[in-house]
């Protein structure tokens, strides 16, 4: 059987200093362009801009002010990003300690933590770990943001995302269609996040064999993260990669074998050879090529 790749969205902060604290202007310079390659999928890039943000900040504002910690969630994003998960564990451990003091464990700005959290596990295949985090993280948001917050809707993602990667289907698929309906209502239908969820969404729908409704919601999700990221990203290499998936198991191997090529290309030159999603990719290519008509058994 090919393998899945899978992803849980980050559930992103607001820094406050952008809002109206006074802050330098290297600090907001370095913060804003880490941002920038960020959304670009220039991750490398965007590393050491967002570590020298994180460092201007706690010199400028502490450790424990709400910019820091903000600024430190960013760096453990990019450590994700690129594969790098004790890294960017360790910094989450330490911005949920200051956040359940300052904050208190019911405050949104927990939830979002806790969801950084079973993000890392969820990616690691450490999915019994990932739920309880996934779970409270929902709670938390829920109850502090209302239920149609965005926000909440991201908490629903990855949660039918983890219920897809156990062949929790059932489960899974209320959390994503829940997950679409708000981004859709929230930020209209092409949005990065509505691809995100189509994307998950159509996994779902794939892995129990209802093929023509994944089809049309991936390649509604290439579309829209072409749109919204350009030709050359890797969430578009996703796309590419789960499409072919999808098309193996319909017995279109040619397509799938093409798709396939397309997205190794992009994950090697977006995020690097050594990369976790391009040795994922080129698994599935050779087992595509080794025996084809075990794609979806």
């Amino acid at each position: 059987m090919l393998i899945r790749l899978g992803l849980l969205i980050p559930i992103l902060l607001v820094l406050p200093s952008a809002a109206g604290y006074g802050q330098s202007q290297e600090l907001l310079d370095a913060y804003l362009e880490s941002k920038k390659l960020y959304a670009n999928g220039s991750y490398s890039l965007a590393l050491p801009l967002a570590e020298e943000a994180a460092r201007l900040s706690e010199h400028e504002f502490g450790p424990d002010d709400p910019t820091s910690t903000t600024i430190l969630s960013d760096v453990a994003l990019v450590y994700r990003a690129l594969a790098r998960y004790e890294d960017a564990w360790l910094i989450y451990e330490r911005v949920l300690l200051i956040r359940k003091n300052s904050l208190g464990p019911a405050h949104s700005h927990v939830g979002k933590t806790l969801a950084g959290l079973g993000a890392l596990l969820y990616d690691q295949g450490r999915y019994a770990e990932a739920e309880p985090l996934l779970k409270r993280s929902l709670v938390i948001l829920e109850n502090a943001l209302g239920p149609d917050h965005p926000d909440v809707a991201g908490a629903h993602n990855n949660l039918g995302e983890l219920f897809t990667s156990q062949g929790r289907y059932v489960e899974a698929e209320p959390h994503l269609k829940k997950a679409l309906w708000t981004w859709e209502k929230s930020f209209g239908q092409n949005h990065k996040n509505v691809a995100a969820a189509l994307n998950n969404l159509a996994e779902t729908y794939r892995y129990q064999g209802k093929y023509k409704e994944a089809e049309l919601l991936h390649k509604r999700a290439l579309r829209v993260r072409r749109e919204a990221f350009g030709q050359e990203h890797p969430h578009v290499a996703e796309s590419l990669h789960n499409l072919a998936l999808l098309l193996a198991c319909q017995g279109r191997f040619g397509e799938a074998e093409t798709l396939l090529l397309e997205a190794l290309g992009m994950y090697e030159r977006t995020l690097g050879p050594e990369h976790p999603s391009v040795a994922l990719t080129l698994e599935n290519y050779a087992a595509l090529l080794r025996e084809p008509t075990l794609a979806c058994d």
